[in-house]
Parts: C-alpha cells; structure tokens; sequence
C-alpha cells in the first residue's frame, strides 16, 4: 500500500511538473506577442504619416526589442530600430520549438488523461450502481471523483493556455490590416502586405503530432469519453440483463 501511494504521488508530481512547465513557456509567449500587439497599436494609431512611418517601420527600438525578447545584450547589439515582423517571426519559431519539444510529453498526457478518465467515471458508475454494500463507498467515490476532475483539469488547461496564447498572436493581422487601411504611403503598404502574408505562412497555432491545441481538441477529448462511456454502460447492461435471465 505504501509503494502503491509513493508511486501515485510520484506520477502525479511529475505530471503537474510537465503540464506547469509546458504552461509557463505557453504563457511567456502569449505576454510578449501581447507586447507586440500593443506596441504595434500604439504605432499604428498616430495621426500623421510620419508618425505612421515612425510608428511600423521604426515601431520598435532596442529598449522595446529587450523587453519583448526579455535579453538585456541585445540593447548592446542593437543601434537600428527593428520591424515588427521579425519579432513576430522569431515568436513563432520559438512557438514551434515549444511544441517540438514538449510534442510527446503533451500527447501522452492528453491521450493518458482521456483514457484514465473513462474508466474512471465507468468505475465510478459501477461503484453507485452495483456496489452499494461496500465498505467505504464514501471515500471511494471521493478518490474517484478527485481523480477524475484532476485529469480533465490536465485537458481543459493544456488546451486552454494554447487557446489564448494563440488567440493574441492572431490579433496581430487585425492590427496590421487596421494600419494598411489608414496608411497612403506606398512603401509601407507593400511592408504590411509582406507582414499579413509572413503570418498567412506561419499561422499561430500550438501543435502536436498533427493536433492543434485549442477548445476543438478539448471537445473532441470530451466527446470520445463519453462514447466509450455509453458504449461500456450498454455493454454492462446487457451483460448484467443476460446474467439475470
């Protein structure tokens, strides 16, 4: 019983170790494409011209480069102003190195979390229907629905931070598509139009063996759960039916 329970405790804590830090990375790229989206509003919405020129093609100087990369060297390195586009260029590409390297580790607990989840509630269902007379019904069907709320808990964040996260890096092309509708000038319009189809190219989406994380994956998980959770009561109802007759 005591190895079972360090055991438990032990693949728990790993667990809410990968999900936690995979969530932290999620989060650390949402807030600086937020920051990108922000500056480039405050750019975008001078009245003038100039300003408008200042405001895209200058947007970013070092000290706002630093605070969106969050690397203090490169206010040494850096003496031009730097255009959007290649922060934006360079989120993404660490966005794809995130998802490449937390790739597996994020699909075994999703795929693990969808599984434990169904027997879980089928146990669950077993233990209210046809096991009354057990001891401790009580602290079983507390186990149960803790550890239940847990792995769905693992699924709705998993997918819940990657929504955000690319939800705010999609506001970009609004912005940029805002600044083309006010912008006369001829250089800049061909710099957003190469802007809007660098993020057409390399869309924001957090991805993993073909599955992009957002609110359709979390639905697509709920629904498989309850399928095989209707087919295993149906099943347990016709072989409870047939051992009755």
């Amino acid at each position: 019983m005591i190895s079972m329970i360090i055991a438990q405790i032990c693949s728990i804590s790993i667990n809410v170790i990968i999900i936690s830090e995979f969530s932290i990375f999620v989060r650390c790229i949402q807030i600086r494409f937020k920051l990108v989206n922000k500056l480039l509003s405050e750019g975008g919405t001078m009245s003038t011209v100039e300003k408008m020129k200042l405001g895209f093609s200058g947007l970013f100087a070092a000290e706002d480069y630093t605070k969106i990369t969050g690397n203090k060297q490169c206010q040494k390195i850096i003496s031009i102003k730097v255009l959007p586009k290649h922060i934006h260029l360079e989120l993404c590409r660490i966005l794809r190195t995130l998802c490449t390297s937390f790739g597996i580790q994020v699909t075994i607990e999703i795929g693990t979390s969808v599984i434990y989840t169904t027997g879980l509630l089928y146990h669950l269902y077993v233990q209210l229907f046809y096991q009354r007379q057990s001891k401790h019904p009580l602290d079983q069907v507390h186990f149960l629905v803790s550890s239940i709320i847990f792995h769905i808990l693992k699924i709705v964040l998993i997918n819940g931070v990657c929504k955000h996260a690319a939800s705010e890096g999609k506001k970009t092309i609004e912005i940029i598509r805002q600044i083309y509708g006010c912008c006369q000038d001829t250089n800049i319009r061909e710099e957003i139009q190469q802007f809007d189809l660098q993020i057409s190219q390399s869309p924001v989406e957090f991805f993993t063996f073909g599955l992009t994380l957002n609110y359709q994956l979390l639905t697509s998980c709920l629904t498989t759960v309850t399928t095989y959770m209707v087919i295993m009561i149906q099943m347990s109802i016709s072989l409870e039916s047939s051992k009755n007759s």
